[in-house]
């Protein structure tokens, strides 16, 4: 039986966010500052409840209020009376005494980083700053590691850009508070009412890696809503239905997707070919191939296309932005599916009938040739009224 050896213990505990004893990550520092004599004990009343810590307790994150107030009366130092939380402050006790503390809820969170600015101890609040938000999203409390929307995109997120408002991290000091207050001014548990927290779960869980069930494309148009709501927007890149894969005829790398979903901005004209890369997440542009799930009506004996709505919108502005024109239509590879009926749509697909196919949903890609005359790749719809009233239900 093979056995584990201290070493590779020790290798695998390194890669841990403390390190190892022996060798410890973050801002740990073993040694104590002499600020107080280590051997000295001094009493703090904190509320209703008196602590006894010894001056190496109280020097190990320092300098701070405890050690100016004990140092101003080193000769006879009396009891220090703190009108404050006893049940954060033995929290801070155990900070003091070489324990790495967590919240278990937002609101000590909160309550706890307050605390540790108000008495100035730097090296628990850099700790506090740097570790998990506990935040209540909707019904649920949820801890959000501050590195897991570090990643392109994601970054200049609502927490990075609120949190720091919230906490007021970027004006006043634990020096400033102390001069102007006799006790920190309250704030807020954060809270974000109006989201759903299981949703924002399954974001979480999916950024880190893990995996998520999308059993709908509601479910999926739900999770991209609180994408953009948070502002993470390369994790929403990531989460659009799409496709990669390499045309064998054209022996050429293709992306699908919807066409609601593209970024306009990022559509690339190169030597004729339109082509497409994800913004945050695609290194290399690809050739860009994109799905209606709207109505759009194929009058096929004159090889043209009209869209309407939105559709007709985002396809107006890559017109606009590149200099195409729209409507166009190669159908010589056409896939087509009417109402079940492949004799119609051989008919249609020769020319030989002037009626209008109604699409329902269809994909298309770009001639090359920079023209702008589209290319009709598959489509699904019917023919007549009475084909479309055939799809129509009972209640």
């Amino acid at each position: 039986m093979a056995s584990t050896t201290p070493q590779s213990t020790s290798s695998a505990s390194s890669s841990r966010v403390g390190g190892t004893m022996i060798n410890p990550k973050g801002n740990f520092d073993p040694t104590i500052p002499a600020i107080l004599p280590h051997e000295q004990m001094y009493a703090i009343q904190v509320g209703d409840q008196r602590f006894t810590l010894s001056g190496a307790s109280l020097s190990s994150d320092g300098p701070s209020y405890f050690t100016e107030f004990f140092l101003k009366h080193k000769d006879n130092p009396p009891v220090l009376f703190l009108d404050r939380s006893p049940d954060i402050f033995k929290l801070i006790v155990r900070h003091l005494q070489g324990y790495y503390i967590m919240s278990s809820d937002e609101a000590t969170s909160v309550y706890l980083l307050i605390d540790a600015r108000y008495y100035q101890l730097p090296r628990l609040t850099q700790q506090l700053l740097s570790s998990e938000l506990m935040i209540r999203i909707g019904n649920e409390s949820i801890k959000v590691p501050r590195t897991a929307f570090d990643t392109p995109g994601d970054e200049q997120n609502f927490f990075t850009a609120g949190m720091g408002v919230f906490f007021g991290l970027e004006h006043d000091t634990s020096d400033e508070v102390h001069s102007q207050f006799i006790r920190p001014p309250p704030l807020a548990i954060p809270t974000v009412p109006k989201r759903d927290g299981k949703l924002f779960k399954e974001l979480l869980a999916i950024q880190l890696g893990g995996f998520v069930n999308i059993h709908s494309e509601e479910h999926r148009e739900a999770l991209l809503r609180e994408c953009r709501y948070f502002r993470f927007r390369g994790l929403e890149q990531k989460m659009i239905r799409h496709e990669i894969r390499v045309d064998p005829i054209r022996k050429k790398k293709e992306i699908s997707l919807f066409l609601k979903n593209l970024d306009v901005k990022k559509i690339e004209l190169v030597d004729g070919v339109v082509m497409y890369k994800r913004p945050f997440v695609d290194t290399e542009l690809m050739d860009l191939v994109f799905q209606v799930p709207d109505e759009a009506v194929l009058s096929v004996a004159l090889s043209r296309v009209s869209f309407y709505g939105a559709t007709k919108i985002k396809l107006d502005k890559i017109a606009k932005l590149h200099g195409l024109t729209f409507g166009a239509v190669d159908l010589e590879n056409a896939h087509l599916e009417i109402s079940g009926s492949q004799a119609a749509v051989e008919v249609q697909k020769r020319g030989k009938s002037d009626s209008h196919t109604f699409l329902t949903k269809s994909v298309w890609r770009f001639k090359d040739g920079g023209s702008g005359e589209l290319v009709l790749l598959k489509g699904e719809g019917y023919l007549s009224e009475g084909e479309f009233n055939r799809t129509r239900e009972f209640f």
